[in-house]
């Protein structure tokens, strides 16, 4: 079983992941078009060992489920919810994203500014409405969305 709780935001926002901010002059790459928008968790996989069940992962002890969102401005959020859908943690900041590798910059973490902000870094796929992250140094991490209808 799966139970990275004290990392679960940094990898599950590593998952999310990424190495170096937007500024001003640094817009989001257009190749990265296909990331705008609402992304629901769907499965995690640490060296091979799959779940689904993202109450394993939660920064919170309540969070079943969460959403990530890039917005075509740089930035991101991270969105934790309990079974009734209302919010109980938030992790945000900003991005920047080639056609295969993200960074991000945590800039908020659980509601408080992280200073320096925590940067990570992931390759990433969009195939039809997934998402998938993937991270490697000592141990290979995927992290897999569906993305919202509208």
């Amino acid at each position: 079983m799966i139970k990275p709780k004290p990392l679960a935001g940094l990898l599950a926002l590593s998952m999310i992941l990424f190495a170096f901010g937007c500024s001003d002059d640094n817009p989001v790459n257009s190749n990265a078009a296909a990331l705008i928008g609402t992304w629901w968790f769907s499965s995690f996989s640490l060296d091979g060992d799959v779940t689904t069940v993202y109450s394993e992962l939660a920064n919170d002890n309540d969070a079943v489920t969460m959403s990530l969102t890039f917005v075509n401005n740089g930035t991101w959020a991270v969105r934790e919810f309990d079974q009734d859908m209302v919010l109980v943690f938030l992790e945000s900041g900003t991005y920047s994203a080639s056609a295969d590798s993200i960074t991000l910059n945590t800039t908020m973490f659980g509601g408080s500014p992280v200073d320096p902000p925590l940067t990570s870094s992931a390759l990433y796929a969009v195939t039809s409405n997934t998402l998938i992250f993937v991270i490697g140094n000592e141990h290979t991490v995927i992290q897999i969305f569906g993305k919202e209808e509208i």
